[in-house]
């Protein structure tokens, strides 16, 4: 039940998952992600992909956020990761080119149609 409500902690209990020490092992996480899905997916996806993945996290961050209660002032909180992930995600949709997409995904479309 703390997880929904943490004002029920009777004791603070400290996450060996967080705090700044663990800001390196975090960042280090995510680049070797970006260079595995670079070089999994086709230059011509990668855009759209990192948007998809951005904004996936973006909701996943913001759902915490509001599973936990967070307070949205202070420091740096998950709404906060959440906000910069949206703005990522919707930036690489804006510059990502739909021709591209919409030929990877075309033949899918069009058997879904039939």
């Amino acid at each position: 039940m703390s997880l929904l409500h943490p004002s029920y902690d009777h004791a603070p209990l400290r996450r060996e998952g967080s705090g700044p020490h663990m800001f390196g092992v975090y960042s280090l996480a995510a680049v070797l992600l970006v260079v595995l899905a670079a070089r999994l997916v086709p230059s011509t996806l990668a855009l759209p992909a990192l948007s998809l993945a951005a904004l996936a996290a973006a909701g996943l961050f913001a759902l915490v956020a509001t599973l936990r209660n967070e307070p949205r002032s202070g420091g740096v909180t998950s709404w906060d990761v959440a906000g910069v992930l949206a703005l990522v995600g919707f930036s690489a949709a804006m510059l990502s080119e739909a021709e591209h997409v919409v030929s990877a995904f075309g033949h899918t479309l069009v058997a879904m149609a039939h």
